[in-house]
């Protein structure tokens, strides 16, 4: 009977393969060179090199010496494979590397990239300098659209850059740093004057993030027909516990309730449960609603 170290752990040979071939790249060396350097380091290309190479004992002050005073990698490209190799995604690797350099340093992209309605303070500002109150940042989904937003960054710098821009045939907004499209905001299926903030309703005591969006929609119906069915905290939970389950509320089956249901979708007026407000960076109330439906 083969005991576990029997066994070849091929799959963790791969892993430190591809871990070397992404440092490589980086470091414009040969994933060769890489490999004598680890070997230097104390690190074989065997099944225990990667348990090695992730170890905390396995440190970046122990490897510079031989990436970079003895195989001549710049700096700034050791650092970065080195987060590589020891486990680090590329994109996470960069981030993380870019983040220990002030703001004013970095690249377009990653400028880009950090920004939205959330972004840090010198982020925004940094934004602004870049782009001198000239419109260039475009979203998609309701997030920053990266690659669109560099490139009308770097076009406004020579030209003005209109209030609409296309993107792969589709026809989109283009906005200044500071402005945001419209955001959509959740109302609370029971009480209609309650906005749910991420899923949750302080009034309800209890979240809805877990029920679809068709479900809260029968419970407003529902609350329309028979005002105050979930009038009290332990209905509303029952209730909310019967949908998380997929189960089907009896009250989903009153008469009126079904009737008052089928009217509205008829005249396609069904409660979306939704508001609108448009949002800017530093000012303004988000829950100043422009339009409900």
């Amino acid at each position: 009977m083969a005991t576990k170290q029997d066994v070849p752990t091929s799959s963790s040979l791969e892993t430190l393969k591809k871990r070397v071939d992404e440092a490589a790249t980086i470091m414009k060396i040969k994933p060769a060179k890489v490999v004598s350097f680890l070997e230097a380091l104390g690190v074989d290309q065997d099944d225990a090199g990667l348990d090695l190479l992730s170890a905390e004992t396995t440190k970046e002050e122990d490897a510079k010496p031989i990436f970079v005073d003895k195989g001549g990698v710049p700096v700034a490209k050791f650092r970065l494979g080195w987060a590589i190799l020891k486990g680090e995604t590329k994109a996470s690797a960069a981030k993380a590397e870019t983040s220990k350099r002030p703001v004013s340093q970095w690249s377009d992209e990653d400028v880009v990239s950090a920004y939205g309605p959330d972004a840090q303070i010198t982020v925004i500002a940094e934004m602004k300098k870049r782009g001198d109150d000239r419109r260039f940042v475009v979203f998609k989904d309701g997030v920053v659209d990266v690659e669109t937003t560099v490139t009308l960054l770097r076009l406004s710098r020579r030209q003005a850059i209109p209030d609409t821009y296309q993107v792969k045939g589709e026809l989109v907004r283009v906005y200044r740093v500071g402005e945001f499209p419209t955001i959509q905001f959740e109302e609370c299926p029971i009480h209609h004057d309650t906005l749910l903030v991420d899923g949750y309703c302080d009034k309800c005591k209890a979240s809805w993030a877990k029920i679809p969006n068709d479900k809260r929609v029968m419970v407003r119906v529902a609350e329309m027909a028979i005002h105050g069915f979930a009038s009290d905290v332990e209905r509303r939970l029952n209730l909310i516990e019967e949908l998380e389950e997929g189960k089907m509320p009896k009250i989903f089956e009153a008469g009126q309730v079904k009737m008052l249901y089928d009217e509205l979708a008829q005249d396609g007026k069904l409660p979306l449960l939704k508001r609108r407000a448009s949002s800017s960076a530093g000012g303004g109330d988000p829950f100043f609603v422009h339009r409900n439906f």
